[in-house]
């Protein structure tokens, strides 16, 4: 999936995440009771079970990801220089 060429510029790509970020958001604040989403939301909050942690328990998750997000983004940064220059 990651492998092939996309089918947008870069700069539509973007645009085409945020789009969908303001379009859900903008439907979740006109009917926040929507049963499509709630029944959602409850499937998904099912899946999820986490454990409690402590709070350095939980300062050591948040700099794991703080890392892996970092690391991806850096990676993304540098592919997208890379292809910008050929």
């Amino acid at each position: 999936m990651f492998d092939v060429e996309p089918f947008w510029e870069f700069e539509i790509q973007v645009k085409v995440v945020l789009v969908c970020c303001v379009l859900h958001n903008f439907l979740r604040g006109i009917d926040p009771n929507d049963q499509i989403m709630r029944e959602k939301d409850q499937v998904f909050s099912q899946d999820i079970q986490r454990p409690i942690l402590s709070r350095r328990e939980e300062r050591e998750e948040n700099q794991t990801w703080k890392t892996k997000r970092d690391a991806i983004a850096n990676a993304t940064w540098q592919d997208y220089q890379a292809r910008k220059v050929a």
